[in-house]
C-alpha cells in the first residue's frame, strides 16, 4: 500500500508511530554527507520550521486513533516544547529523553 499520511488508511488504531521528517528545509544543506547524500530529501524535509508533518499528525490522527490512544513521535533536537503545543488539544503530551539526555520521543495521547 502507498499513501501520503493517512491516504490509504482506514480504520482505528491503539498506537500510532512515526518517524517523520523534522530537519528545517534551511539545514538540510548543512547536514552530514552520510545523510544529505543518502536520504531523500523527502524523508529530511519537515518544512521551513521541520514541523510540518507533526501539524499534519496532530490534525488527522484522531480520525485514526481508538478512545484513548496513543502517538508516539521522533523529534529533533530543540523542538520538543514547539510539538507539545502542537499537540496541546490532546489529553496529555509527555516528551521523552533519548540515551544522551536530548528531547527525542513524543508520546501524545488522545
Amino acid at each position: 500500500m502507498v499513501g501520503d499520511m493517512f491516504e490509504n488508511v482506514s480504520g482505528k488504531f491503539n498506537t500510532i508511530i512515526s518517524n517523520p521528517p523534522y530537519i528545517r528545509r534551511d539545514d538540510i544543506d548543512d547536514l552530514d554527507v552520510e545523510i544529505k547524500n543518502f536520504e531523500p530529501v523527502l524523508a529530511l524535509d519537515g518544512g521551513v520550521d521541520g514541523l510540518d508533518f507533526y501539524r499534519k499528525i496532530a490534525l488527522l490522527a484522531p480520525d485514526h486513533l481508538c478512545e484513548g490512544g496513543i502517538v508516539f513521535m521522533e523529534c529533533g533536537e530543540g523542538q520538543a516544547e514547539d510539538i507539545k503545543n502542537i499537540f496541546s488539544s490532546y489529553t496529555s503530551v509527555e516528551i521523552k529523553k533519548d540515551i544522551n539526555g536530548i528531547d527525542r520521543i513524543i508520546k501524545a495521547t488522545l
